[in-house]
């Protein structure tokens, strides 16, 4: 019976809970923004306008009121702190994320030029041994050129050797 009392009590928290949040679901914009009160007197002054009440200057609520202006001063100071920290946190981050892709880009570009440099070398390579290829077949083109030459000249010596003699 205690566990169905409990449970009938939870169940109906938060059935008050749900109507409450559904009445607080009002929207924002038709709201007129709350006023700036700064001092005890400018609380009193609006109780007395919202309410149409007036409360002593010793009444507990203005404590109240000076004790919550206390803790949101406080909280506001932290508040204050913390984005400090977290605005120097993230311009630290920041900054060592773009010094690692600074380093990452110059190795990058090292490797990239490195590669680059070592396929120009291959392919200035290969050219030289193929131009020393293509001067090495060019000389024997050459030596065969002139040993042909030689043959000619000589064939045609002798046959005009032979001619003269046949024709004396």
């Amino acid at each position: 019976m205690a566990k169905d009392a409990a449970s009938t009590e939870a169940v109906r928290r938060a059935q008050v809970l749900a109507e409450l949040a559904q009445t607080n679901k009002a929207p924002q914009d038709d709201r007129p923004p709350p006023p700036e009160i700064t001092t005890v007197e400018a609380l009193r002054e609006h109780l007395w306008r919202t309410h149409g009440a007036t409360v002593g200057t010793d009444d507990p609520l203005l404590m109240v009121h000076t004790l919550h202006q206390v803790f949101l001063g406080d909280w506001e100071r932290a508040m204050n702190t913390q984005r400090r920290l977290l605005s120097q946190a993230v311009a630290a981050s920041a900054q060592s994320f773009a010094e690692d892709a600074r380093r990452s880009i110059e190795g990058f570009k090292d490797e990239v030029l490195t590669d680059a440099l070592r396929q120009k070398s291959m392919a200035m390579n290969e050219a030289a041994q193929l131009a020393d290829k293509a001067q090495a077949r060019f000389r024997m083109l050459l030596r065969t050129l002139t040993l042909l030459t030689t043959l000619n000249i000589g064939v045609v010596l002798i046959f005009s050797a032979l001619v003269l003699t046949l024709v004396q």
